[in-house]
């Protein structure tokens, strides 16, 4: 083929693209027109760059070009981007999107006014809208119908004040007839106040109030199941929530960076709880956790200084990475029977934590689970755990006991280092644990003068084994010594017509009962199975 035949190929192939839409200005306004349809989208002047919109434009519903009237239903990507002059933009009942980066870096831009029409924003729409003061919308049912693209494609992200039918809002109640709010529907609205969700409401998007840091009161409806990606972020002025017993999963982020919130209620129909969705609420003081509960999000509770007691119930079986990080204020901690590991990072930081147990449902603590922790003095590791990573209680300054159930297979490096109090370390295992020793598991932990605890049968083979040699006084597990089960449960034998009573692993506990079926064991009544 020739080139001049390409040529000519080539210019019938566009033909119809350029009949199908074109540019023109009509009062000041320039359109892309689209002849077949009759329809006009805004778009921005193609030819100069000096010709910028400026002033108080107001967009009219349809145009006529050349005869034919054509309905004005978008303005495109870019149509008002870097109008330096322009103060405000009033959109027809007739559009029905709006599109990317249409009002970006129009600083002086400072009211818009937002038809029902309306059911698209683009992403960036108002991106560095630095100078937008108002939204004037006339109706919170078509609001809430609107498809924000992201943050910034809300105008309220950088307006304060939300005007419906002229009259200022600050104390939204949504309408009974909305289902769901749509992601990003109010975010940024510093001038909200309170919100009541209804009961028709089954669903609160992602981002829908982020960033609403006037907001003080929340109300959330009993049919609402769930609560979606930083649906209440950064809501500063937000003080207390509960979550009613429809809910049943907190999205990641729900709730982080809510500086001023110190009382939460989650409801009992809640079983996930996700990544971040309490992070940096720092005036959070507690926090229960219902039974219906099974998955804690990396992060989830990370960063709440001023929380002092958590409960983690029975059903929890997952506890994510930095769930805890850096709670300093946590003193006490409950972990659940049905936990089957404790992940990296989870309790970083429990400065006020003093002692925990660890149940025989675990069978592996994660990296750094509970490093730093530089109040806790004592831990009870149950017979489930095999393996204690890289870690785990390093920096744990004041710690000074450690008891660790027979089946513990492997300490990693740094597990226990940096622990220069360490005194007594209990261990069960009839077979000395591996542990890599590049740096050793008690690295700076000074445990030339501390005392090991092992079955007496095994003593002679921790002796030779490293590091565990490196102990200064190797000596055999007694009767009176603790035990990592806790002791929850006891047999009792007749011996020669009085009650000796043993624990599950057969071992005597030397006690005499104070009545039939009771014993005292170090200060507890216990009742004998």
């Amino acid at each position: 083929m020739t080139m001049k035949k390409l040529l000519l190929l080539l210019i019938l192939i566009m033909l119809p693209i350029v009949a199908m839409a074109y540019a023109v200005e009509i009062d000041g306004i320039w359109y892309n027109l689209v002849p077949k349809i009759k329809q006009a989208e805004v778009t921005s002047n193609p030819n100069s760059r000096f010709g910028k919109y400026k002033g108080n434009v107001e967009i009219p519903a349809s145009v006529i070009y050349e005869g034919a009237e054509y309905s004005v239903t978008s303005i495109g990507d870019h149509a008002f981007d870097d109008c330096p002059h322009l103060t405000s933009v009033t959109i027809p009942n007739s559009v029905t999107s709006i599109g990317d980066y249409t009002f970006h870096d129009s600083p002086r831009l400072t009211s818009v006014t937002i038809p029902n029409s309306v059911t698209n924003i683009g992403f960036d729409a108002f991106y560095e809208c630095s100078g937008l003061t108002s939204v004037h919308i006339s109706d919170i049912l078509s609001w809430c119908k609107i498809y924000f693209a992201n943050f910034e494609a809300n105008p309220l992200s950088y307006a304060d004040s939300l005007y419906v039918n002229n009259k200022e809002v600050t104390e939204l109640i949504i309408p009974n007839s909305v289902t769901s709010i749509k992601g990003y529907a109010f975010s940024g609205w510093s001038g909200l106040t309170s919100v009541t969700i209804p009961n028709g409401v089954t669903s609160i998007g992602e981002s829908a109030f982020t960033g609403c840091s006037g907001l003080t009161s929340v109300i959330i409806g009993n049919s609402v199941t769930s609560i979606g990606n930083d649906a209440f972020s950064n809501c500063s002025g937000l003080t207390s929530v509960t979550i009613p017993n429809s809910v049943t999963s907190i999205g990641n982020y729900a709730f982080s960076s809510c500086s001023g919130l110190t009382f939460v209620t989650i409801g009992n129909s809640v079983t996930s709880i996700g990544n971040y969705a309490f992070s940096n609420c720092s005036g959070l003081t507690s926090v229960t956790i219902p039974n219906s509960v099974t998955y804690i999000g990396e992060s989830a509770f990370s960063g709440c200084s001023g929380l002092t007691s958590v409960t983690i119930p029975n059903s929890v079986t997952y506890i994510g990475s930095d769930a805890f990080y850096g709670c300093t204020g946590l003193s006490s901690m409950t972990i659940s029977d049905s936990m089957t590991s404790i992940g990296k990072y989870t309790f970083h930081g429990w400065s006020g934590l003093t002692s925990v147990t660890i149940p025989n449902s675990v069978t592996r603590i994660e990296e750094g689970a509970f490093c730093d922790c530089r109040g806790l003095t004592s831990v009870t590791i149950g017979n489930g755990v095999t393996r204690i990573e890289e870690g785990a209680f390093d920096g744990c300054s004041h710690l000074t006991s450690v008891i660790i159930g027979s089946g513990i297979k492997k300490i990693d490096v740094k597990a226990f280092a940096n622990c220069p109090e360490l005194a007594d370390f209990f261990c069960y295992a009839e077979e000395a644990p591996s542990a890599h020793y590049e740096p050793d598991p008690f690295k700076d932990s000074y445990i030339e003068y501390a005392t090991l605890h092992v079955p007496s049968a095994s003593v002679d083979t921790y002796k030779i084994t490293s590091p565990w040699n490196r102990f200064g006084n190797i000596i055999a597990l007694t009767a009176d010594d603790p035990d990592p089960n806790g002791i929850d449960e006891v047999r009792e034998k007749i011996v020669d017509g009085i009650g000796v009573y043993y624990d599950l692993n057969g071992r005597s506990l030397n006690r005499k009962p104070i009545q039939k079926g009771v014993y005292i064991h170090k200060g507890r009544k216990i009742m004998a199975k």
